[in-house]
């Protein structure tokens, strides 16, 4: 078994979705995943470059939401709640900054290429084979 930054067994704890605060936990995962390194993880210039980048590429993604919803809100509001379920998982399973921006960019090339979709509008159209 892995036990990151070398946490005792005894010290980890376990999660149950039947308290309430396993849903604030989920919140905090997935802000963390999304913005990591958070400004109390900043000690290098590096890290604050990172935390700024993440609050622009957030408020272009937020920018594209604002299209999409525009367009087609109910497919819209899956796709936000699926993706953000998945960074929510992923910043479950790991705390260190540097992991976490590295597992971030495919969550972030998904939410381009499934807003952009949307808010171009397609329409799905079905070959007969």
């Amino acid at each position: 078994m892995h036990v990151e930054d070398n946490v005792p067994i005894e010290q980890i704890k376990k999660l149950d979705y039947r308290e309430l605060s396993f849903y604030f936990d989920l919140i905090k995962y997935t802000l963390n995943f999304i913005f990591a390194p958070l400004p109390s993880q900043i000690d290098n210039f590096f890290r604050l470059s990172q935390f700024i980048e993440n609050i622009l590429v957030f408020m272009i993604m937020a920018l594209m939401v604002n299209k999409s919803l525009k367009v087609n809100k109910k497919e819209t509001i899956f796709w936000i709640f699926a993706l953000l379920f998945a960074c929510a998982v992923y910043g479950m399973i790991t705390h260190n900054p540097g992991s976490i921006s590295r597992w971030r960019f495919p969550f972030i090339a998904t939410w381009i290429l499934v807003f952009n979709y949307i808010s171009m509008g397609y329409k799905r159209k079905y070959v007969k084979i």
